[in-house]
């Protein structure tokens, strides 16, 4: 979790600004979910496709993750991907 994606969560609520320092787990992973996998459509992929995409998403953002299973789907028939 960086400090630029912590910065943007309380923002988003109208919270001040925190330090990513202390974060709970909990917090952690209501983020990663709400910012990351619901945006990269996790829930809808295969298996082992929807983590892909989910760890795309953390490290390129969710929309590049989003594209990137697009594609992967226009694929399917050539690779197993299960």
């Amino acid at each position: 979790m960086t400090q630029t994606v912590y910065h943007a969560c309380p923002a988003a609520q109208g919270l001040p600004p925190q330090d990513v320092k202390p974060i709970y787990k909990q917090e952690v992973a209501e983020i990663y979910y709400e910012r990351y996998w619901l945006a990269a459509k996790g829930e809808l992929l295969r298996r082992k496709l929807d983590f892909a995409t989910f760890d795309t998403a953390v490290d390129m953002g969710p929309k590049p993750g989003d594209q990137d299973s697009a594609g992967s789907h226009r694929l399917r028939g050539r690779w197993d991907v299960r």
